[in-house]
């Protein structure tokens, strides 16, 4: 049962919260982030086993339909239970903190230590990265959070090598660059332009998810 293996997850979420935040432990935002990149990597983990396949493939709804409700309980339905999970944890530890030091209660809440890290673009980048191991629950059989990640993994190591040797190239006479990379970065990587990008990614890997997802129902 699915859903209560996300109330499940929302327990163990809730439970590192509040240790987290008992122990000033730095982090709390990205174990949001993984937890559901794992759970959204486990969204059609019926396909990897025959028996289960048979009878979810057979459910009467139409593929746009599994493909659409499962994108919304991933992005509506896990993200908010685990930052909500998050979110009561961290409160509970922080009301438990002072019991074991000299700290006194803030106004500020509990919350500000992890939230602050969530920036408009770093939320927008987790919503990414959700499309990509959402295609990633459709295209693997087995282990897809395993496999997306060496996937992920793989590409970021070439892309690297192919922006390395870019760079090379671009040494001038001197041994000096031809330009500063971040200031290139700047110009060209804008805010707008970091917001098409994901944008575009998302539409590029949920379109790649559902021709898998349809291919696998032909």
């Amino acid at each position: 049962n699915w859903r209560r293996d996300l109330l499940n997850i929302g327990l163990i979420v809730g439970i590192c919260a509040f240790f987290f935040t008992l122990f000033k432990l730095p982090g709390l935002a990205l174990v949001c982030i993984v937890v559901v990149l794992v759970v959204t990597s486990r969204m059609f983990w019926k396909l990897g086993n025959p028996s289960s396949a048979i009878q979810y493939l057979t459910i009467p709804a139409s593929t746009a339909e599994k493909w659409l409700g499962n994108i919304l309980i991933v992005n509506v339905y896990v993200v908010l239970l685990t930052f909500a999970a998050a979110f009561l944890g961290s409160t509970a530890g922080y009301f438990v903190r002072p019991l074991f030091s000299d700290e006194t209660y803030s106004l500020s809440g509990p919350y500000m230590e992890w939230l602050c890290d969530l920036s408009d673009l770093t939320i927008l980048d987790c919503f990414t990265w959700i499309s990509v191991f959402f295609f990633g629950s459709v295209y693997f059989r087995k282990k897809a959070a395993v496999k997306t990640f060496l996937t992920i993994g793989v590409g970021f190591i070439a892309l690297f090598i192919l922006v390395l040797t870019t760079l090379l190239i671009n040494i001038g006479p001197h041994g000096m660059w031809s330009y500063q990379g971040e200031e290139v970065a700047e110009r060209v990587v804008t805010r707008s332009w970091r917001w098409i990008m994901d944008i575009a990614i998302m539409v590029y890997f949920y379109g790649l998810s559902y021709l898998r997802l349809r291919e696998t129902e032909a």
